[in-house]
């Protein structure tokens, strides 16, 4: 993070249950207008962006986020998935 660009950036890999795959999709397609439909995936919305990426690992699906969107991480955070 660099004060004078005010450039920021969250990182984060969720380990979910399966069944909130689909509501972590959902939250996402609320916050950035767009439907995930690929693996990987870059949105944008009004100067925030999130890159999305679904993989499997260890027999499980692991889903990482970059984002610049602190609205997007709070309602990940309310949600409790």
């Amino acid at each position: 993070m660099t004060e004078k660009s005010d450039i920021y950036a969250y990182s984060a890999r969720f380990m979910i249950k399966p069944d909130n795959i689909i509501t972590l999709e959902k939250m996402i397609e609320s916050h950035f207008q767009k439907k995930i439909t690929k693996e990987k995936e870059c949105l944008l919305n009004n100067e925030k962006t999130l890159h999305y990426y679904r993989f499997e690992e260890f027999h499980q699906t692991v889903i990482d986020i970059i984002t610049n969107n602190n609205h997007f991480i709070k309602a990940l955070c309310e949600e409790g998935l």
